[in-house]
C-alpha cells in the first residue's frame, strides 16, 4: 500500500546511504563503514578521555574548595574504573575498547587528592585508608590473585557500585539546589563519550555486564548534566556568596 511504501522509504534511503559509505570506506581503508566508525569512535573516546576531567581539576584548583562535591562519588567511581580496567584486560580487549577507563582512573585519583586537601576539616584518616585500600585492590586484581569468576562477579557488582557513586552526588545537588564545583564541561563530555561508548560496545559484541554498565553510567551522567543546567542560576548565586 501507499502507506507502507512511505514508511519504508526512510529505511531504504538509510540503507542506500550506508551502502555508499561502505563502498567509500572499503576503497579508502579496506574496512566497511560501521567497523571503521566503531574503531574511530573508540580511539576518539580514549583520546578525549585523557583530558576529560581536566576542567573539573582546574575548577577545583581555581576555587580551592570541595564545596558541593561528594567524596563518595569519586571514591566509588575510582574503584569501579579499577575493576573495569582489570576485567577488560582479562578479556584481552583492544585498548580502544577500554582505554578511557585508564585515563579516568588516573584523573579521579588526582581529583580525590584535591578533594581531600580542600575539604574542611581535612579527612586525613579517610584519605589514608582509601589510598591504602586502593593499592591493595590493585595488587589483588592485577597481581594474579583474583580468580576469573570473582572478577566477573565484581564486574556485575559495578552496576550497584555505579549507583552508589552517582546517587549521593545527585541527591546532594537536589538538597542544595545547586551543583557547587561540579564541572559542566567534564560532565557534558562524559555524556557525549557515554553515547559513543554505548555504540562501540554494541558493535563490538561485548557482554551484557559491560553494556549495562555503560548504559547506567550514561543515565547517571545525564541526570548530573540536567542538574548542572537546571541549577545553573542557583549555582552562580551560591558561588558569588562564597567568594
Amino acid at each position: 500500500t501507499a502507506a507502507t511504501c512511505v514508511a519504508a522509504a526512510p529505511a531504504a534511503a538509510m540503507e542506500a546511504v550506508l551502502n555508499v559509505l561502505d563502498g567509500l570506506a572499503l576503497s579508502v581503508t579496506g574496512m566497511e563503514f560501521k567497523p571503521l566508525l566503531s574503531m574511530t569512535l573508540g580511539y576518539g573516546i580514549v583520546a578525549g578521555s585523557s583530558v576529560l576531567k581536566l576542567p573539573q581539576l582546574l575548577k577545583l584548583l581555581n576555587a580551592r574548595s570541595a564545596q558541593g562535591l561528594s567524596l563518595q562519588m569519586f571514591e566509588v567511581e575510582t574503584v569501579v574504573y579499577l575493576v573495569d580496567f582489570s576485567y577488560a584486560r582479562s578479556l584481552s580487549l583492544p585498548f580502544s575498547a577500554y582505554g578511557e577507563v585508564v585515563f579516568q582512573l588516573v584523573q579521579d585519583v588526582m581529583i580525590l587528592v584535591l578533594l581531600y586537601s580542600f575539604s574542611k576539616p581535612q579527612p586525613a584518616r579517610r584519605a589514608s585508608g582509601f589510598f591504602l585500600a586502593l593499592l591493595l585492590a590493585t595488587w589483588f586484581l592485577f597481581g594474579g590473585a583474583c580468580p576469573p569468576q570473582l572478577l566477573r562477579t565484581l564486574k556485575y557488582l559495578q552496576l550497584p557500585g555505579l549507583l552508589a557513586a552517582r546517587l549521593p552526588q545527585i541527591v546532594l545537588n537536589f538538597r542544595q539546589r545547586h551543583t557547587g564545583q561540579l564541572s559542566l564541561v567534564s560532565t557534558f563530555l562524559m555524556v557525549a563519550g557515554g553515547c559513543a561508548r554505548v555504540f562501540t560496545t554494541i558493535h563490538n559484541g561485548a557482554d551484557a555486564a559491560v553494556l549495562s554498565l555503560y548504559l547506567l553510567g550514561l543515565a547517571m551522567n545525564g541526570a548530573l548534566l540536567a542538574q548542572i543546567v537546571g541549577y545553573a542560576a542557583n549555582t552562580r548565586r551560591h558561588t558569588k556568596k562564597q567568594a
